[in-house]
């Protein structure tokens, strides 16, 4: 769904805003996950503030004529680097006398 909208977005940097989600940062990858049926993802939304930023990327150096070429695919760890990552090794030596 998200691909349909941004693709029909003008010939322009399209302007995405993403409220109620979490941030995950994962060795050094961030990522965006949704909250379940809190999520909101605006894509070109007519509303001031929007306008207002897309408005001033040119005065940051963005071309608003470029395009989002590719768009990556879902970012998620292995199982194998979730669980260790989430359950890290730890070493207990027990000494009994």
């Amino acid at each position: 769904q998200f691909h349909k909208m941004v693709s029909k977005c003008s010939d322009t940097v399209p302007v995405v805003i993403i409220q109620f989600a979490k941030i995950k940062i994962f060795r050094d990858e961030v990522s965006i996950q949704n909250v379940i049926n809190t999520t909101r993802v605006l894509v070109e939304p007519n509303i001031a503030e929007a306008v207002s930023f897309k408005d001033g990327l040119a005065l940051h150096g963005v071309e608003p004529s470029s395009r989002v070429a590719v768009l990556s695919p879902r970012v998620r760890p292995s199982m194998e680097e979730d669980f260790l990552h989430t359950y890290p090794v730890i070493n207990h030596f027990f000494f009994s006398f």
